[in-house]
């Protein structure tokens, strides 16, 4: 007859719940922190690139508003309208789900060993 032993290897499943806990906290806390830096550094660009255009626009202004005759300083600009309809908000960029996926992708995964050792322990 052949026994079985059970070897105790992989540890408890205690000590598979804390780290399972922690490594979890740890790339949740690690996709916050991305999330916001990254929201903060788009809108550190988006405000330098509008403080950039915005000055731009005050240079060709000043410039063409000197050089402008009274006749051409009667006549309305192409541009200016489209730039008075522009709203003030910052535009939202990058996949803000991805992030979720990553996360959901990971915890299944973990999860799908956890079952697979748990089948695996049961076996022998």
């Amino acid at each position: 007859m052949v026994g079985t032993r059970r070897t105790y290897r992989g540890g408890s499943i205690a000590n598979f719940v804390i780290v399972g806990i922690i490594l979890a906290l740890g790339l949740v806390g690690g996709l916050y922190y991305l999330k916001n830096r990254g929201a903060d550094v788009r809108k550190d660009v988006a405000i330098a690139e509008y403080e950039q255009q915005k000055t731009k626009d005050e240079n060709s202004k000043t410039e063409a508003d000197s050089k402008k005759t009274d006749e051409q300083a009667t006549k309305p600009e192409a541009g200016v309208n489209e730039r008075a309809n522009t709203s003030n908000e910052l535009p939202t960029t990058g996949p803000s789900s991805l992030s979720n996926l990553v996360a959901i992708f990971f915890l299944s995964m973990a999860f799908s060993y956890y079952l697979s050792s748990i089948y695996q322990r049961s076996r022998f």
